[in-house]
């Protein structure tokens, strides 16, 4: 990969993650940071690549009812605040633990978000951003191929 394309390339890349840190923080999902903190950008020889935790899927998707780790949602009721003690937080825990196994993650009877969605976090960021980042990478490409037929001309 040229030189050129890989910059833009790597620049595509961190403005997506600013921006699916904020779409994130929009829809009300920040608890302990951890999803925020495991978007990544690595490149790669034939383009880049963006890596999140395994559960941001399952914020971008929804899944059906599974019953969760109760030591994870124990850490996200600490994280949120929600209890002043540990037995309060233990029957938080079992409580939304019970309601993921009936109804899945998220059900609409939670109501919207705080910027009004639910669901598609991933897909909304890529989807209002893939013409701009299209673009940038084409022009990039083009002035990569340019440089590399001028190189070829002096030869």
């Amino acid at each position: 990969m040229n030189t050129g394309l890989k910059i833009v390339l790597k620049q595509a890349g961190r403005d997506l993650v600013k921006k699916l840190r904020a779409e994130l923080k929009a829809q009300g999902y920040f608890a302990s940071g951890n999803i925020d903190k495991s978007f990544k950008v690595r490149m790669k020889s034939d383009g880049m690549e963006i890596l999140a935790a395994s559960y941001a899927k399952t914020l971008n998707y929804g899944s059906k009812p599974f019953y969760p780790n109760l030591d994870a949602i124990e850490k996200w009721v600490d994280a949120k605040g929600f209890a002043g003690n540990p037995d309060e937080k233990k029957s938080i825990a079992r409580a939304v633990a019970k309601r993921i196994s009936e109804e899945g993650l998220p059900h609409p009877s939670r109501g919207l978000s705080n910027n009004g969605y639910r669901l598609g976090f991933i897909n909304r960021v890529l989807g209002s951003n893939a013409r701009h980042i299209a673009k940038r990478v084409q022009q990039a490409a083009l002035q990569d191929i340019m440089v590399d037929i001028k190189k070829l001309k002096k030869n």
